[in-house]
């Protein structure tokens, strides 16, 4: 029986379940915060208990929140991969309150077959093919030596990535989006774009088309000084339309030396999907924007993200999943503050404190969105 088109939100405490269903496949964005009273054990065993109640795989995790706790955590931690290996990515996000960790997003999927991508028996990630596209997501990559060089790091991960690519027949001209959270980003991020760059350009990507991506100042459990995640599709057919977003009010992110899109547009003839990169209160020439000033920070960045999905027919009401960065946990009663007022304070945004990258900004805000089409 062919499951009819919909997408549904549920909201209950501590919990953001939105259920994207498109033919046989059901598809669940969730975002879990902690509840008051709630420790980091406790609160992790939730979320696991949550995720098995759906029947459905988890594809993706993530844990945003101190990883010291992560060595304390292991046994919820292993309740949310039991049976499905699905990779973990913490993240160091520092909290803004009492609650022991920022939040967890997983992403879960039914009603098609998983292949899991384990090489040397580490899991990495899960590939499918729903009959339109092949699919395949990568979480918690990193170099295997994490004694040499940031810059040598960022080298090994990359070059993995583009290893398990093409071990599933996949180019890096297929990469959508890159999650690429880097430990002390303020200290050697040009070093980073350098190595990036000339990696990107030996394959291929400054001629076809950069991926969406988040370039955050975080460090990971694992210790690296580069953590990636990573999806990449490739159509198989008409049916699905892959293309760059450009943003209306600032002008691509290769001028000042950063290489990625503004933001990726996956569509099929149902469905429209808008993965916008993290963005931050840049003017349009890529200078910086109200220094020391986090709520107009906070303004102008939600107006570059509003205008990229108001450009493609959405709205900030159909985002699915959305990560606040803040330099400074002050900055979050104005960012709450803006959600309240205009009625967004039910979308699930997680807020964690991250360097970005750089000192002068203060906010930055990465999205996903998805909406059916009229028809």
């Amino acid at each position: 029986m062919t499951i009819p088109l919909e997408i549904t939100r549920k909201n209950t405490d501590g919990c953001k379940d939105i259920l994207v269903q498109e033919s046989d496949r059901q598809e669940h964005h969730i975002t879990f915060a902690p509840l008051k009273g709630e420790n980091a054990q406790t609160f992790l065993e939730r979320c696991g208990n949550s995720i098995k109640q759906l029947g459905s795989y988890p594809i993706r995790i993530m844990v945003l929140g101190p990883v010291a706790y992560a060595s304390q955590c292991v046994d919820a931690l292993n309740r949310l991969t039991t049976e499905h290996n699905c990779p973990i990515t913490w993240i160091e996000g520092g909290t803004c309150g009492k609650e022991p960790l920022c939040g967890v997003y997983a992403q879960t999927i039914s009603g098609i077959a998983l292949k899991p991508v384990a090489p040397n028996g580490h899991p990495h990630g899960f590939y499918f093919d729903d009959g339109d596209s092949e699919n395949l997501f990568l979480g918690n990559l990193h170099a295997s030596n994490l004694s040499t060089k940031p810059e040598a790091q960022t080298e090994d991960t990359i070059q993995l990535v583009q290893k398990i690519l093409a071990e599933h027949n996949f180019q890096f001209t297929d990469v959508a989006r890159t999650w690429l959270f880097i430990d002390n980003i303020l200290d050697w991020y040009d070093g980073f774009n350098a190595v990036r760059n000339r990696l990107y350009q030996d394959y291929g990507l400054f001629d076809t088309r950069l991926p969406a991506s988040t370039g955050i100042g975080a460090a990971s459990h694992t210790g690296a000084a580069l953590t990636a995640d990573i999806y990449a599709i490739r159509p198989k057919n008409d049916s699905v339309r892959i293309q760059t977003v450009q943003s209306p009010l600032q002008k691509p992110a290769p001028r000042y030396g950063s290489a990625f899109s503004r933001a990726m547009e996956i569509s099929t003839p149902n469905i429209r999907r808008i993965i916008v990169s993290g963005t931050a209160s840049i003017a349009e020439e890529g200078d910086s924007m109200y220094r020391n000033d986090p709520q107009a920070q906070i303004l102008r960045t939600m107006d570059v993200i509003e205008a990229i999905l108001n450009s493609r027919g959405l709205q900030l009401s159909d985002t699915t999943r959305a990560i606040a960065y803040v330099k400074d946990p002050l900055t979050k009663p104005f960012f709450d503050s803006y959600c309240q007022e205009r009625g967004l304070d039910q979308l699930p945004f997680i807020t964690t404190c991250c360097d970005v990258c750089r000192d002068d900004l203060l906010f930055e805000v990465e999205v996903d969105a998805i909406a059916l089409l009229k028809k």
